[in-house]
Parts: C-alpha cells; structure tokens; sequence
C-alpha cells in the first residue's frame, strides 16, 4: 500500500506489510536523494577542473569543506522532523504530527537561514583561520560561498519537507524532493 491508499485508510503506512519491503524502500530512496544533494558538489568539482586554474579547484574543495558542515546541521534537522512526525503518526494521531511538521519546517527555516547567515558573515575567517585557504583559493572560495551558501534555505526546508513525506511512508515524492 502507498502512502495517497494509506491516506484513506488512515492506518500508519508501517505498521502493516513486510518490514523488509518499508526498510528497502526507505533506504533506498534515502540513498537516491542524498547521493543527488551530494552530487552537486562533484559536478562543481568536475566543471571548475576543466577551467584548468588550480585556485579555483582548491576553491572548490574549501567550499565543499563548509557546504558538507551546513549539510550535516539540514540532515540533523530533517532527521529529528522524521522522527518526531513518524512517532505522532505511528499512535495514530495524525493532527499532532501536522502541527509538528510545521513546527519542524520552521524550525528549520529559522537555523538554516541563521547558518547560512553565520557561514556567510565568518566566511573568510572560517576559509583563513579554520582551514587554513590562502590566496587566490582563499578569496575565490569566499566568493563562491558568498553566491551559493543563500542557497541553504530552501534546501534545508526542501529536505526537511522529504523527511516528513518520509514520515508519512512516501518515500517516492520524498525522493522526487531531494532530486
């Protein structure tokens, strides 16, 4: 059963078939998704090394140092939105887990756009002090973190909205989210 036939049945999607089909489907989902948020930074990598400048490959390589972090904080949040709307659906109480998925993708608008801000503003302390980026790499980097590092906004709502599709036992439209 799918997560549109679970709606009307108004039954938990996990809590009845095969726990090695939800497992499966899950996972391999999740891994979809993930694989294609990551992707992203290897297509970067790849283009900007055809430029053949090696400042803008090291570049490349600071700022995925710095986007890797942020990620972490977004699969944070989208893993404690999963969990806590899995468990209210999972009782049975379907008007809490809507309050708690708009609480979660608040939440998680108001630290990601907080992280993203600090990233921003200590760029360059975090390129120079933290990992240690000189020069043209170092002010380069700053840049690209500068254009892409807004970004982090609606992606950390937009995977925060396929954790809670997750919640709900779709784990195709979540997937369809994240690519």
């Amino acid at each position: 059963m799918n997560a549109p036939e679970a709606a009307h049945d108004k039954r938990p999607v996990f809590t009845h078939g095969s726990l090695m089909r939800h497992v499966a489907v899950m996972t391999g989902t999740g891994a979809i998704g993930l694989m294609a948020v990551f992707a992203v930074d290897l297509l970067s990598l790849f283009w900007v090394s055809k430029l053949g400048d090696q400042a803008f490959k090291a570049a490349v390589g600071y700022v995925g140092l710095v986007t890797f972090f942020i990620m972490s904080i977004n699969i944070g949040l989208t893993i404690a939105a999963s969990a806590t709307v899995s468990r209210a659906l999972g009782a049975g109480d379907r008007p809490r887990g809507r309050r708690l998925a708009a609480s979660a993708l608040t939440i998680t608008a108001v630290l990601s756009a907080a992280t993203a801000l600090a990233a921003f503003l200590l760029r360059d302390w975090i390129l120079t002090t933290v990992l240690h980026a000189q020069g043209e790499s170092a002010a380069v980097a700053s840049k690209f973190i500068a254009i892409s590092i807004p970004a982090n906004v609606p992606l950390a709502v937009g995977m925060t909205f396929s954790g809670v599709l997750r919640a709900v036992g779709d784990a195709r439209r979540a997937m369809y989210v994240t690519l």
